[in-house]
């Protein structure tokens, strides 16, 4: 008789089939029984062979589910998943995210550790495709610093692609918030932040665990230029959204942060390039990036301040 799982792990997908299912092989050769956890993937409309592909790996896995949801976004597949899930904890990997052979020990773990809400793990990069010479491990790599505890400050949140929640804890605050992520009509970015900020206003805790470690594909295709510095505009954008900036006391923070950020940024470039650390490339990304994201957050702030309201009281 099979034992009941003590956790959900939860991938939401769509098209990326091949990948996928290296993902869940990686499961599949963990330092635990595969019988601890429940593997749960939310198919968001792939076109691909990821039906056929999870069909055979249901056949390897003592506990499987496979879901399709229909609405497109990574917010809508995220909720579609902690409602289907039968533990009282889900963790959250991207699609694309390899999870160390120690993961679900470490995930385990933390859970019995208890004294939270919300587990964040490490990230780390994946070099499975051909990346840049001058690609650097920080731009695929995620270790927030934590307390003697190893609970999280303010500031810091779990990053999607390596989480683990209470079930009850995400009802609590409403689930993901379909206006952001993927497919959003807010923003491309955020989801899972906006849930954490609603599940610390409820009490709850976030903690790091650093052995609860994945590797995160590094695409050839993302590291450009251009990219990057896109990846950055969105990423500021996307900030006074989520925190809801409109007082004269977040004005006032922002304009502080602005020269700081910024003379960090070229210092960081400055010293990386004496050490021989970073190309010219890396220069440009760090200062015209954080240039993209201080910008686009000044204007955001006003941007809000005048639409804010009826935008984030929009019905989703």
């Amino acid at each position: 008789m099979l034992s009941k799982p003590q956790v959900t792990i939860a991938i939401p997908t769509c098209n990326r089939g091949a990948i996928l299912q290296q993902v869940c092989e990686a499961l599949l050769h963990q330092s635990v029984s595969a019988e601890t956890f429940s593997l749960l993937i939310i198919d968001n409309n792939s076109t691909d062979d990821t039906p056929q592909r999870m069909a055979e790996m249901a056949k390897q896995f003592p506990h499987f589910i496979y879901c399709v949801e229909k609405k497109a976004g990574s917010s809508h597949a995220r909720n579609a998943a902690w409602q289907h899930c039968e533990t009282p904890w889900i963790a959250y990997l991207d699609d694309d995210a390899k999870p160390f052979p120690g993961y679900v020990e470490a995930l385990l773990r933390a859970i019995a550790r208890g004294g939270c809400e919300v587990i964040a793990g490490k990230v780390v990069p994946w070099r499975l495709q051909p990346l840049p010479s001058w690609f650097c491990d920080e731009y695929e790599s995620y270790a927030p610093a934590a307390d003697a505890d190893g609970y999280l400050n303010a500031k810091d949140f779990a990053i999607g692609g390596n989480m683990a929640l209470k079930c009850e804890a995400i009802r609590r605050a409403g689930g993901f918030d379909p206006r952001f992520g993927v497919k959003g009509t807010v923003i491309p970015y955020g989801e899972e932040t906006v849930l954490q900020i609603g599940i610390r206003k409820h009490g709850g805790r976030i903690r790091y665990a650093a052995d609860m470690q994945v590797a995160h594909l590094a695409k050839s295709s993302r590291y450009t230029i251009k990219t990057l510095l896109k990846i950055a505009y969105l990423s500021g954008k996307s900030t006074p959204i989520i925190y809801n900036w409109h007082g004269a006391k977040e004005f006032f923070r922002l304009c502080l942060k602005i020269p700081y950020r910024l003379g960090k940024a070229i210092a960081t470039s400055i010293r990386c390039s004496i050490q021989g650390t970073y190309a010219w490339q890396n220069c440009v990304i760090t200062i015209a990036g954080e240039v993209c994201h201080l910008w686009v957050m000044f204007v955001g702030f006003f941007w809000l301040k005048r639409y804010g309201k009826s935008i984030l009281s929009r019905s989703s």
